[in-house]
């Protein structure tokens, strides 16, 4: 079997994206002066020099010859599949002389990358022979066989049910395990098809015939044979898996079972009985004779959930029950065989009919009973026929004197609604509960049942959009227009919009030439919301929009691959740790507390400190919500100058002395500290200082009097910061100086108690993980457990271990926080924060 690539980038369904791992991704980008590719990792870093003609993106959409033809494997079931190598960690690049160069973990590898399974494998090719590695690069199938194929529905290496993957050698076919050794010997025919999953067997080829095997290989019996399956066969359908009640068969009549396999009704329909989980009928036929030399149709009912026929099978045809109402066709002339003349009502519950839609020609397709109405959608935008009926009650005609128009079943007209006449319309519920769309003079809008524009504007395109014809004999036809059920596109003068019909509220005007992949005139793909963000388009140019808020989160200023890196870079520096949500709430107003908040993460003249504002605003946030401190309380403040650390501290003394001696302060620094190497004292540093000049830094020992001398019953402070002249990332602040220095610690006054994140000359060091330093993330995860009802003493034990732990773990370093208590502090360990 060959296989035959072709690259492609299609966008599809959507759902939900699993948490990424920023740091392991690359991402495929193209110079725009030479022209060529390369790869680069989340932070912008070339990992794959921009030498290479090519890029490869994911062969999930291929074609593979099969008996001298062509079959098209599954499509992409969203845009990020196609990036999966990268996202992954792999980059797959190739030459002009087409020849795929594979990177792992910045390595490159001594074969060739030919596909990548929805299970994250990567099929590979060696000397000639394929095989399959996992995402760290492991051999997981040996390079020895001639082929490996994914399976054709899900496009995974193994499959779901039995484990077992596809392989081909000297064109006969086998399967491995996730060993890697052979179960299934290669001596079954070369198909596609073969080794289909049937009633957990394996239906394999052999000669033409099909021979079924258990997932050993050994052969077993057919499945479907009445002789092991006597009681009934399952009518399987996509929604059997939400169904309480599924339709069974026994020599040719239907029924029921419950999930538990139980017979809840009797085998008495002619053709399938499907309930829906909200419904409390369904349809069921009798009286089908179809032979070589008989076709008698059947009459239509429905029965209800105890199988008791509740309306008698008298109908040439019937649909579901849409809430309370059902619509029917009566035959009311001779049937041909060919053709009849049907009235067609909406009926209740108890049979009887509320509306009539008057009679229709219908015609029969020979054979299988199904038919179809001589006129058909050209009027009308919804898949009906010249009707339709929403589930609260209200149809859709079409009027003698043409248009069509809405009517209330229970005989209330909605204030304007029925007095409107349209020349389309969709049935109320298509988009949303009670909205219905509606075309007038060209024009598509919204309407409720009270006939109001919930938009408050009009469109040429919403919710659907005409298409073709695209050849000989095809026809314009409404398809979808749409992202998902949800956000809804719109159109004006050529360019979209989108719509939240949720919120019933237009999120983009009508600027984007695209919105998730959809052009005028193009290809019709869902599209993945990723994180809550959809590809635009732009006057040429690509960006993403938040479909929350409808703002151009990624601006239109960037080609296709460099604002998807863009919308990644986005994400990764806006994750958030488990500690930033899910912030417990204290009712009680702890109004006699004040807080100084300062995070500093940017620096004029020193490495940025990672992660300090990520710090400073989820402390700010616990003050505020866990420990019940007033907005007005809190001074927090971002990259800040000496003068502005003597501003709050300034601000601090005042609301104290104001307020008087019973009094809580909570002192919090996030950003670098710099040692003295004279005396090795210790020194906080401003946004604009410098690590060699003491001068431009605070001294802690200024600080702790500062704060010592404050007339409050206890003030704590948490410092985040190393004093040894190492940075978060490890680093020495001054590019000259590269030994660590072990600072001596400063003695707190008065009623002061310090926490600091790191002793002597450790670094305090990053969570990247969390986005957040190590200390900072379990001095709030302590608070985010206990609701902030924890003492101090209980907080240093949680704090020191879980930090010791977690840094030799992440960074195989130490970090011991310490806690420098005040001599008129003996009891410190049982003061709260609250």
């Amino acid at each position: 079997m060959k296989r035959f690539l072709f690259l492609m980038l299609v966008a599809l369904a959507v759902h939900n994206v699993q948490a990424q791992n920023y740091e392991k991704m690359l991402f495929v980008l193209k110079d725009t002066t030479t022209k060529k590719f390369g790869c680069v990792d989340i932070n912008g870093e070339t990992v794959m020099p921009f030498k290479y003609q090519y890029a490869s993106l994911r062969t999930y959409f291929t074609q593979q010859e099969y008996d001298s033809g062509y079959m098209n494997r599954s499509r992409y079931d969203d845009e990020e599949e196609a990036f999966l190598p990268y996202s992954l960690g792999w980059g797959w690049l190739k030459t002009e002389k087409n020849k795929h160069s594979a990177f792992n973990n910045n390595n490159k590898q001594n074969y060739e990358l030919l596909d990548v399974s929805s299970d994250k494998y990567f099929i590979v090719k060696k000397n000639g022979f394929v095989g399959a590695v996992d995402s760290m690069g492991q051999q997981v199938i040996s390079c020895i066989y001639d082929d490996i194929i994914l399976d054709h529905e899900d496009m995974r290496l193994f499959n779901q049910q039995d484990g077992l993957a596809s392989v081909f050698k000297n064109k006969k076919m086998g399967c491995v395990n996730k060993n890697g050794k052979l179960v299934i010997p290669c001596i079954y025919d070369d198909n596609l098809f073969n080794f289909r999953r049937e009633e957990n067997c394996i239906v394999a080829i052999k000669n033409g015939k099909e021979v079924y095997l258990d997932k050993k290989g050994k052969i077993t019996s057919d499945p479907n044979n009445t002789q092991t399956n006597a009681l009934w066969t399952r009518c399987l359908t996509e929604e059997d898996e939400d169904r309480e009640l599924i339709c069974v068969e026994k020599n040719g009549k239907h029924g029921c079972i419950d999930k538990t396999g139980k017979l809840v009704i009797p085998f008495i329909s002619d053709t399938h009985i499907f309930f829906n989980n909200n419904g409390n009928y369904a349809v069921i036929s009798q009286g089908w004779n179809v032979d070589e030399n008989n076709y008698e149709r059947g009459k239509y009912g429905y029965i209800n959930r105890k199988g008791e026929i509740v309306i008698p099978c008298k109908y040439a045809d019937a649909t579901d029950f849409i809430g309370k109402y059902a619509i029917v066709d009566t035959q009311i002339s001779s049937d041909d065989g060919i053709s009849a003349e049907c009235l067609t009502e909406c009926i209740d519950e108890n049979g009887k009919v509320r509306y009539e839609f008057g009679t229709n020609k219908v015609s029969y397709i020979n054979g299988n009973g199904v038919y179809y109405t001589t006129f058909t959608n050209v009027q009308n935008i919804s898949p009906y026929r010249n009707f339709s009926l929403s589930s609260n009650g209200i149809i859709c005609n079409k009027n003698r004197d043409g248009g069509f128009s809405f009517k209330a079943l229970d005989g209330s007209w909605h204030n304007d609604l029925g007095k409107q006449v349209f020349d389309k319309l969709t049935a109320f519920g298509s988009f949303k509960k009670n909205i219905a769309l509606v075309e007038k003079n060209g024009q598509k809008w919204f309407i409720n049942e009270n006939g109001e524009n919930i938009l408050h504007d009009k469109f040429d395109n919403i919710g659907t959009i005409t298409v073709g014809p695209y050849g000989w004999g095809d026809v314009e036809r409404e398809i979808p227009f749409i992202l998902n059920d949800r956000f809804i596109l719109s159109e004006k003068n050529g360019l979209q919009g989108l719509i939240d019909i949720k919120q019933e509220k237009i999120l983009t005007p009508c600027i984007y030439e695209e919105i998730g992949g959809v052009s005028k005139g193009g290809n019709y793909w869902k599209e993945q919301i990723h994180q809550n963000m959809v590809k635009v388009k732009r006057n040429g140019k690509y960006g993403y929009v938040d479909v929350g808020t409808g703002e151009e989160i990624i601006p239109c200023e960037y080609t296709y691959l460099t604002a998807r890196f863009k919308k990644f870079q986005y994400l990764y520096n806006n994750q958030k740790s488990n500690i930033d949500e899910n912030i417990p709430v204290c009712k009680i107003s702890n109004n006699k507390c004040y807080a100084v908040i300062i995070a500093n993460e940017k620096y004029t003249r020193e490495q940025n400190v990672p992660y300090a504002l990520n710090d400073g605003k989820t402390f700010s946030e616990y003050c505020k919500k866990t420990l019940g401190i007033p907005d007005n309380n809190i001074h927090y403040a971002e990259n800040v100058t000496l003068n502005d650390i003597k501003y709050h501290l300034s601000w601090l003394k005042n609301q104290v002395k104001m307020t008087g001696d019973d009094t809580k302060v909570i002192f919090y620094y996030a950003g670098h500290g710099i040692p003295n190497e004279s005396d090795r004292t210790s020194y906080i540093l401003p946004s604009d200082g410098f690590a060699f000049d003491i001068n431009t830094g605070y001294s802690l020992k200024d600080l702790y009097k500062e704060l010592g001398d404050l007339p409050s019953k206890n003030i704590i402070a948490f410092i985040d910061a190393c004093f040894s002249g190492a940075q978060r990332n490890e680093q020495a602040n001054a590019e000259a100086r590269r030994v660590a220095i072990k600072a001596k610690p400063d003695t707190p006054t008065g009623k002061l108690v310090v926490f600091s994140a790191s002793q002597g000359n450790e670094s305090a060091l990053p969570y990247d993980k969390e986005r957040h330093g190590m200390f900072t993330y379990y001095l709030l995860k302590k608070l985010q457990e206990t609701s902030g009802n924890t003492s101090l003493g209980e907080l240093t034990d949680y704090v020191k271990a879980e930090v010791s732990k977690q840094a030799f773990k992440e960074k195989n370093k130490t970090q011991t926080p310490s806690v420098y208590n005040s001599s008129e502090l003996e009891d410190w360990r049982n003061i709260t924060l609250k």
